[in-house]
């Protein structure tokens, strides 16, 4: 375990209950609006499925119906962006999901994935899925449900620590890519220790990409008080800089700043 869980689990509670709360942005984020506080509900993973795919489906009828070309379309987002300050969805968008605690759900009789993969194969979405999950028997079990799928290893910045001072960080890369695992995904200051003093390549992206491996570091935030000072208040620097050190993605909290 991670760490020690307090307070209601997901478990205790029916759906009906879960539908009875509304969601309000966590303390932790006290510089960020709490507008929203309160107003919507908790969505299962088939709503989300669904509504995914109909945001997907209307941006394609649009670009369809405007007869535009991806670079039209591309274009068009960009002057939205510039205009109200936010992303149009994407048409091409997937599914990042995440498998929680996994091992402890199993052991009270609430196995995740074989239902995860039942949820998502009756729901009309059809787009891309990616899953990721910090244990890898999860990973594996989802790769015998749904290969097609792309797995991701989640990682700690003391999981990549270890690996280094080992010297078994490309060992593990490759045993990662033996198991079928598409890519990992580390905390961010593995990536890059000390913002003040960055590094011409990452050890990290260069041993996940020599065997293979997709790259996508946690978690970025646009918050000028979360952002180092060396960026001087603008996430497009940070963003900038592990793009520069060969990261293929991201995980933000703003995903509408993660796209260049």
């Amino acid at each position: 375990e991670r760490a020690v869980m307090e307070g209601w689990m997901v478990s205790k509670l029916t759906l009906e209950q879960i539908k009875e709360l509304r969601v309000r942005r966590s303390d932790q984020f006290g510089n960020r609006s709490k507008e929203h506080d309160l107003i919507y509900e908790i969505p299962t993973l088939a709503e989300t499925c669904d509504f995914v795919q109909k945001m997907s489906d209307s941006e394609k009828c649009l670009r369809m119906d405007q007869c535009m070309t991806k670079e039209e379309w591309l274009e068009h987002r960009n002057r939205y962006v510039l205009k109200f300050g936010r992303c149009r969805p994407n048409p091409d968008v997937g599914l990042y999901i995440e498998t929680k605690r996994p091992a402890w759900y199993r052991s009270i009789g609430l196995p995740l994935e074989e239902k995860l993969v039942e949820t998502v194969d009756a729901s009309s979405f059809k787009g891309p899925v990616i899953i990721q999950s910090f244990e890898e028997d999860s990973l594996k079990r989802m790769q015998e449900l749904k290969p097609e799928w792309k797995q991701v290893k989640l990682l700690t910045k003391e999981d990549i620590d270890i690996s280094i001072e080992s010297d078994c960080l490309d060992k593990m890369m490759k045993d990662f890519a033996a198991l079928g695992i598409d890519g990992i995904g580390p905390d961010k200051s593995s990536i890059l220790p000390d913002p003040t003093s960055p590094p011409e390549t990452s050890p990290v992206v260069e041993a996940a990409h020599r065997h293979g491996l997709i790259v996508h570091p946690y978690t970025f935030r646009s918050d000028v008080t979360r952002l180092h000072r060396i960026y001087g208040g603008n996430a497009s620097q940070e963003f900038a800089q592990f793009f520069r050190l060969g990261v293929d993605g991201v995980f933000s909290d703003f995903p509408g700043h993660a796209v260049f």
